[in-house]
């Protein structure tokens, strides 16, 4: 499940297998486990057409949309009605992300998986966050049970969720900052379960496609290096709680064709980027792939839901991208090799 721009991350971070459910979960998340459980597992069942209002801190300011999601068990289909992205649209389906923007003729395609080594984001949510439920509310018309997930034993941020108490489908999702500041709210206003899905609604938008994460079947540092021209080394320091979930090739999203290692790590909610660029890449005489963080540029910008930290290297930029404490990020950064 991936509802890009809306639910912010959803439950992907409890995505469990049958054997942790009945052994080893319930009895960790104690009151909120069975709900919590069931709602990562509700998308792959559920169909439904659903409004969804979210709003989002951006540079001191509240930023609002509405979108209007088409979901099934197979795939989804995001059609932003207002806000910033008015007009584009996102479908997501077979493991990938296609976006395409009111105007344009390029679809950006992500690939949602992560390939090489991977944590079990089950256990470092289990041994980083304590889930617990804090009532009843109702949703879009709906019964709901309000869930916390809150750091214990990391320095990450936390979660509150409304799960359909039917259903299980999460209707909304509140996420604070590491200061327990709230960043970003998204949650149905509408939501039909009784909709029909057509083939119209969940196609693929066409048009020139884009790679932003191309994932070569054994992607790690040494495989990465070879593709780069540089080397790719993880960071000798990482903040408590997070470890390495998986390599990716990430290409500069402008469309320019350079290509960056990212390396990825998780604390089994929250996620911590690194990205490494060949030093000597540059989208053209005022832009470069590496080192712009200024809107416009090919990297990630700082905002409330996160800020970044770049350094230097003989050969390489190193950007390490999250939402921990900067004086943090930048000590990951000064220790990427």
């Amino acid at each position: 499940m991936k509802r890009i721009g809306y639910m912010l991350a959803g439950l992907a971070i409890i995505a469990l297998s049958a054997v942790w459910v009945q052994t080893r979960i319930l009895p960790t998340l104690s009151d909120a486990g069975p709900m919590a459980l069931a709602a990562a597992k509700a998308d792959a069942t559920q169909t439904y057409v659903a409004d969804v209002r979210s709003r989002a801190m951006y540079r001191g300011k509240w930023v609002a949309s509405l979108s209007r999601v088409y979901h099934s068990p197979k795939a989804e289909r995001i059609e932003y009605l207002s806000g910033p992205l008015a007009g584009a649209v996102v479908v997501n389906h077979g493991g990938k992300s296609y976006t395409h923007k009111r105007g344009a003729d390029v679809v950006t395609v992500t690939t949602e998986a992560v390939s090489g080594p991977r944590s079990d984001r089950v256990h470092f949510l289990l041994r980083n966050y304590s889930a617990s439920a804090r009532g009843d509310a109702a949703i879009a018309g709906r019964d709901a049970r309000v869930v916390d997930l809150t750091p214990t034993m990391c320095a990450g941020p936390s979660k509150r969720l409304w799960i359909d108490k039917q259903t299980h489908v999460v209707l909304r999702i509140d996420d604070h900052d590491i200061a327990g500041k709230l960043v970003s709210s998204s949650k149905f206003s509408r939501v039909d379960y009784g909709a029909q899905m057509t083939d119209e609604m969940l196609r693929i938008p066409t048009g020139k496609r884009v790679e932003t994460d191309l994932l070569p079947a054994s992607a790690n540092a040494g495989s990465l290096s070879r593709r780069l021209g540089f080397r790719v080394a993880q960071p000798k320091y990482m903040a408590r709680g997070y470890a390495l979930e998986g390599y990716r090739a990430h290409a500069c999203p402008c469309g320019c064709g350079h290509e960056s290692a990212h390396i990825l790590y998780t604390n089994g909610v929250d996620t911590i980027s690194v990205f490494e660029t060949n030093k000597l890449e540059h989208c053209g005489p005022a832009k470069s792939c590496d080192l712009k963080a200024e809107p416009g540029g090919c990297m990630m910008n700082r905002s409330e839901r996160g800020s970044l930290a770049v350094v230097t290297r003989k050969d390489k930029a190193v950007v390490v991208v999250g939402s921990i404490d900067p004086p943090e990020l930048m000590r990951i950064a000064e220790s990427t090799p």
